[in-house]
């Protein structure tokens, strides 16, 4: 969902992509960023990306799926752990700091009995369609807020069900 909400977003604005090894971005103010990376292996992009792009932590801001939250639900954070979530887990481990941004886009509930890793790859359901679709608008939505007015501000206005 992260890595379809930046797509989104991207090309609303008309932005083309630029790629290496590890994650594509935008030649744009601000740049935006989709890692090629396996999800568990996602630290070692953003630590790439921290490195060759010379930005620390708090600079960047994660935007990644998240089963814990009802779909179509958001949460924007200044910081905080990884939670269940094995990409953030490799991002904090890799980059050695929670103390950066992110958006979490509920995929949830995660059903009894179902291995976490099959449900975050298995298609959404025709009747989630929409639901899906509204998630990454708001999502979107919720970035170029975070752009232009802060986090703070952000977070006031999506931190709430859709």
């Amino acid at each position: 969902m992260g890595r379809e909400t930046v797509g989104f977003l991207a090309e609303r604005k008309g932005l083309r992509w630029k790629k290496n090894d590890g994650y594509e971005w935008t030649d744009s103010q601000p740049s935006y960023v989709r890692l090629k990376t396996y999800m568990n292996l996602s630290g070692e992009a953003v630590s790439q990306l921290l490195r060759e792009k010379s930005v620390s932590p708090p600079e960047i801001l994660i935007c990644s799926d998240d089963f814990d939250l009802n779909l179509g639900t958001i949460r924007i954070r200044k910081q905080g752990s990884a939670g269940s979530h094995k990409g953030l887990q490799s991002v904090i481990q890799r980059i050695q700091t929670e103390q950066f941004p992110r958006l979490r886009i509920g995929v949830g509930p995660l059903p009894k009995d179902q291995d976490p890793a099959e449900f975050v790859l298995k298609p959404f359901s025709k009747g989630d369609w929409e639901m899906v679709r509204q998630a990454i608008e708001t999502a979107s939505s919720a970035i170029e807020m975070i752009l232009t007015t802060g986090l703070d501000k952000a977070m006031n206005h999506f931190n709430r069900p859709i």
